[in-house]
């Protein structure tokens, strides 16, 4: 087994894990407790709305993936496939083609971000976490922020990465001169410690991304930062902008 194929085993087996321990933590502690303090009234109504989806779509239980063994003779790149398919299965809420569920979230700079903020963009959610190396990874200057750089200027396009880390957290990241390289995310930072957002589009598991189209429906969805993940957001963007 070459090192390639060591790597992305590895880096499955530390995602299933995490998703275990974050089911158990959600088990005892609902994900959508939003905090509303210092909103306005009907950004309040919007932030409740988006709890309650998310506490509607969050599982009773603990998720358990379900994945299947290694086959014999098969390439490190179809061995990530057929597990990616196997993890969007288990823990994607929403799919290709589904609308943009109503939120509200807290921007880390200031302010607030609603669905009515993303009408006609291209809008890109990238779900992380400070805590978690594959996001980090994901989020280096030359992956995921490389591919939407083209488009950072254009009006009709938003980067929202939201993250999962409570604002003192977030604090201490930013700060660190350790993580400098990523204090361009500071603008498009959003905070969702309860995870109210991320449980409107999946259950458990980051790095993820969400891309929603013009139109306000989903066109593409990624897990974890595997190469062939960068790519088929890749893909997915160009052809929003073609």
């Amino acid at each position: 087994m070459n090192r390639s194929m060591l790597f992305w085993i590895c880096l499955t087996g530390c995602m299933a894990a995490a998703l275990t321990q974050t089911g158990a933590a959600t088990a005892q502690t609902p994900v959508a407790q939003t905090a509303v303090t210092a909103r306005t009234p009907a950004i309040q109504a919007v932030a409740a709305q988006t709890a309650a989806a998310s506490q509607a779509a969050a599982p009773q239980e603990p998720l358990k993936l379900r994945l299947e063994a290694g086959r014999s003779g098969e390439s490190a790149d179809e061995r990530w496939e057929r597990i990616r398919t196997q993890m969007m299965a288990q823990t994607a809420l929403l799919r290709t083609g589904d609308a943009l569920p109503a939120f509200a979230a807290e921007r880390y700079d200031g302010g607030q971000t609603t669905a009515a903020d993303c009408r006609g963009k291209v809008v890109l959610f990238c779900f992380w976490g400070t805590w978690c190396a594959p996001c980090l990874a994901e989020l280096a200057p030359d992956k995921l922020p490389a591919l939407a750089a083209p488009y950072a200027d254009r009006p009709d396009f938003l980067l929202l990465a939201a993250a999962q880390d409570d604002r003192a957290a977030l604090d201490r990241f930013f700060a660190a001169e350790s993580r400098a390289e990523y204090r361009r995310l500071r603008p498009a930072t959003l905070v969702d410690a309860d995870k109210a957002l991320f449980g409107c589009f999946a259950r458990r598991g980051v790095p993820r991304t969400v891309l929603v189209g013009r139109d306000g429906t989903i066109v593409e969805q990624t897990v974890g930062n595997h190469p062939l993940e960068l790519e088929r957001l890749r893909r997915a963007l160009a052809a929003q902008f073609e």
